[in-house]
């Protein structure tokens, strides 16, 4: 009599791979006896062959998949599926790709501390650069002044109290400034201001940011929606100098939700952009 046929069983089964951009990958595994019919799958869909970029063969007992010049859509989770009339059986395996880096990081912090410390005004009456971070309320501009802290003061730094991303309302009411140090004051101060709002989309604190911008308003000046910052004011400086005013204008946007951002949000940052750049302040 002759041999009977059995469902079928693995030898050797697929090993996970982990290349780089570039490289080919090949997949292999063996079954336990011939005359298995044998299928691919990608992350669970039939993996038909594309020429020049994968091959399947099949070799008396081997199964095998080759696949070139691997790059980041080749990840994921492939199977190989062996047949006969007695059943089936299968083995997976992950291919993970290693993106190449596109800049390098230089993670020792020292160096860069010690070339802003020693940065040098070129106006002595100037005591520290100035930037004011402006944008809708949640995008992050509070959260940026206490990361920045946490880097220069080697601990975590919450000064700045952030408003939630699903806020309506900033937390940032009043007019603030935030000295950057690590054993000692860097020549960097950060202003912030309240986050632009839904009921107040009409633009109501845009003359107050081109005020902070010119070097008119103190530190401690509450933010309202009725009016703004005059002349009659404590928190008004009628002749700013240099030292007093903003010297570059920060935009701080969150990416992820740039399209839901109503017009008269936009509108209202572009003035002041415009305004800004009217000055000769430097904006990002």
């Amino acid at each position: 009599m002759g041999n009977l046929m059995s469902k079928p069983e693995f030898a050797t089964v697929l090993a996970d791979k982990h290349v780089k951009i570039g490289e080919n990958v090949t997949l292999r595994c063996e079954a336990k006896t011939e005359g298995l019919t044998g299928t691919w799958e990608k992350n669970g869909h039939k993996l038909d062959c594309v020429q020049d970029k994968n091959s399947m063969r099949q070799t008396g007992k081997s199964f095998i998949l080759e696949i070139k010049n691997a790059e980041e859509g080749d990840e994921g989770k492939y199977t190989v599926i062996l047949k006969n009339k007695m059943g089936d059986a299968s083995c997976s395996a992950m291919v993970t790709v290693e993106l190449n880096e596109w800049r390098m990081v230089e993670w020792n912090q020292d160096g860069m501390i010690d070339a802003l410390k020693a940065f040098k005004i070129s106006d002595e009456t100037v005591g520290a650069l100035h930037f004011l971070l402006y944008g809708p309320t949640g995008s992050g501009k509070s959260s940026i002044i206490n990361t920045i802290n946490t880097i220069f003061k080697g601990r975590l730094f919450v000064n700045s109290l952030a408003a939630s991303e699903k806020s309506d309302s900033s937390f940032t009411k009043r007019y603030e400034k935030s000295e950057i140090g690590k054993d000692g004051l860097l020549p960097f101060t950060f202003h912030d201001v309240r986050g632009l709002e839904k009921e107040y989309e009409g633009g109501w604190n845009t003359q107050d940011i081109i005020s902070a911008l010119e070097g008119h308003m103190k530190e401690g000046y509450e933010f309202k929606s009725t009016t703004k910052l005059t002349e009659d004011s404590q928190y008004y400086i009628k002749y700013p100098s240099l030292n007093d005013q903003i010297h570059c204008l920060v935009n701080v946007i969150p990416a992820e939700k740039i399209s839901m951002i109503k017009d008269d949000f936009i509108r209202n940052m572009k003035k002041v952009r415009e305004e800004a750049s009217r000055m000769g302040k430097t904006v990002h």
